[in-house]
């Protein structure tokens, strides 16, 4: 289990860092997103039956989590650099 929640966070935290790099891309509504995406896939726990289901929600959390690495660029957005 931790080598697809490691996988994915690696893969997500790549994803989240080309994402944002678009100018047209608000990092805080993606930051918003991934932290609301990352609470749904905690909700899909209880329905997974079988070690295949167990490893695709514990990827899509991995891959979510990943919004952790944009807390710096929200901060500076949101209070600016000469604070």
């Amino acid at each position: 289990m931790y080598f697809f929640l490691a996988s994915a966070s690696i893969i997500g935290k790549i994803c989240v860092g080309v994402i944002s790099d678009i100018s047209c891309v608000n990092s805080l509504t993606l930051y918003n997103i991934y932290a609301f995406l990352s609470g749904i896939t905690i909700c899909f726990m209880p329905l997974c039956y079988s070690y295949v289901l167990y490893a695709v929600v514990i990827s899509m959390y991995g891959f979510f989590t990943s919004f952790f690495s944009l807390e710096t660029i929200v901060l500076v957005e949101i209070l600016g650099k000469n604070t």
